[in-house]
């Protein structure tokens, strides 16, 4: 049996007085923010895969490929936080160079704190990187 694939970033997500989870903080985010979508059957068919909470962000982009699924799945240690365990191009013949997802991490994470900022200044959000290349 193979080990289990690194996470490629951990995601803490923490809000102040509202009791909301951070699947549904990244499925607003998804909602509300352009070339972004929330992907509500792939995230049921992720979370029952995984058997905790998970979800699935796609990102539409001018680039090749111009699809990305950002997968995140929840720990069982750290329930307030998410893991994004895979970026995936579903249409590429070839996985993803570590430079484009690091490259796509960092885009998401800016993206991300800009949404955070406007919509819900109260929720922080600290992003761990698995590797420095992650």
């Amino acid at each position: 049996m193979t080990p289990p694939n690194p996470p490629v970033s951990q995601l803490a997500l923490t809000t102040a007085d509202v009791p909301v989870t951070p699947s549904e903080v990244l499925a607003d985010f998804a909602d509300a923010t352009p070339r972004w979508t929330y992907l509500p059957d792939d995230s049921r068919h992720y979370a029952e895969h995984k058997g905790r909470p998970a979800l699935v962000l796609r990102r539409r982009r001018d680039d090749v490929p111009r699809l990305i699924d950002f997968a995140f799945a929840s720990p069982p240690e750290r329930p307030q936080s998410l893991r994004l365990v895979l970026l995936d191009a579903p249409a590429a013949e070839a996985p993803l160079p570590t430079g484009e997802r690091s490259a796509l991490v960092e885009t998401f994470g800016a993206t991300l704190r800009d949404h955070l900022s406007a919509r819900a200044p109260d929720t922080s959000l600290h992003i761990e990187r698995a590797t420095p290349d992650a």
